[in-house]
């Protein structure tokens, strides 16, 4: 399996054990793929967010902040 059918299968697991809302998995996808098709797939397979490689410490930094912010 590629990342995308990992997504697609992740998010159809996630419905079918009716897991919604913030239960649901935060999925970032990693890629070095930044053409349309992959990024607009990737948003209709669900994933939260998007990352091009190369990427550095502080940009995953802060994709983790995003979605599990500090209290």
């Amino acid at each position: 399996m590629d990342g995308i059918e990992v997504l697609f299968e992740l998010r159809e697991l996630e419905r079918n054990a009716e897991v919604v809302g913030k239960k649901a998995v935060v999925i970032l996808m990693v890629t070095s793929h930044s053409d349309k098709d992959s990024v607009i797939t990737s948003v209709q397979a669900e994933c939260d967010d998007y990352m091009l490689k190369p990427f550095d410490k502080k940009m995953v930094a802060e994709k983790v902040e995003q979605y599990f912010p500090v209290e």
